[in-house]
């Protein structure tokens, strides 16, 4: 077996053991493109949604842009107008979505790097972000996708922490029987070149024994 994708020693390639823990860090650069791109349509009310975004940045905006008086004006039934603040909350509320999803690129960059902390946080992060959705929202039929996908991406990251221990627990011992196998053959090679090279009992040995008279 080989690590990090290489080829056997009989020239048979191997499965990268990694390529689970790639999915996972690929599976966060998801999450954060998809909710930029879910900020984006919201604050410019494209009524466009997609399923690969965090749920509580879409909810800050969200909440930012009802209470700036962005909406219609039927979804303010029952709301005074001094109720409702100016255009400058709903930029604070940007901020902080932006810095949450930010936070998860961070992630992204470090767990490209091998930093398995950066992987565990984003799935902290995201477990939180699916509490999250269970608390802001009443849940009804029309999140059923978002739960699954929520789901799947926690999973996904749990396998990709599990698969990045167990493959750094295997190095060491691989390690080993690396070295054990390169100093088995250098010790053959050594013992297949010295008997060459001494001809024990070979053609010196016959040798010398020309000249010699045997009594019979």
């Amino acid at each position: 077996m080989a690590l990090f994708g290489k080829k056997s020693t009989n020239g048979a390639a191997v499965m990268n053991p990694y390529a689970r823990y790639n999915k996972s860090i690929y599976n966060i650069l998801l999450v954060v493109v998809f909710s930029a791109i879910n900020i984006v349509m919201l604050a410019t009310n494209s009524g466009s949604y997609f399923l690969f975004s965090a749920i509580i940045p879409y909810f800050i905006v969200d909440y930012g842009m009802f209470w700036s008086g962005m909406y219609p004006a039927e979804e303010y039934v029952g709301i005074a107008e001094t109720d409702l603040m100016d255009s400058s909350f709903f930029a604070i509320t940007i901020v902080v979505a932006v810095v949450m999803i930010l936070a998860y690129l961070v992630c992204w960059l470090f767990a490209r790097k091998m930093k398995v902390g950066a992987l565990i946080a984003a799935l902290v992060f995201f477990i939180i972000d699916t509490v999250g959705m269970f608390y802001l929202y009443d849940i009804t039929s029309d999140f059923v996708l978002d739960i699954v996908f929520h789901g799947w991406v926690i999973v996904s990251l749990i396998i990709g922490i599990v698969t990045y221990f167990k493959v750094k627990k295997a190095q060491p011992e691989e390690s080993q029987l690396n070295e054990f196998n390169d100093a088995a053959m250098s010790a053959e090679n050594s013992a297949l070149n010295g008997s060459s090279t001494s001809d024990p009992y070979g053609t010196n040995a016959a040798n010398s024994f020309e000249g010699t008279d045997i009594e019979g």
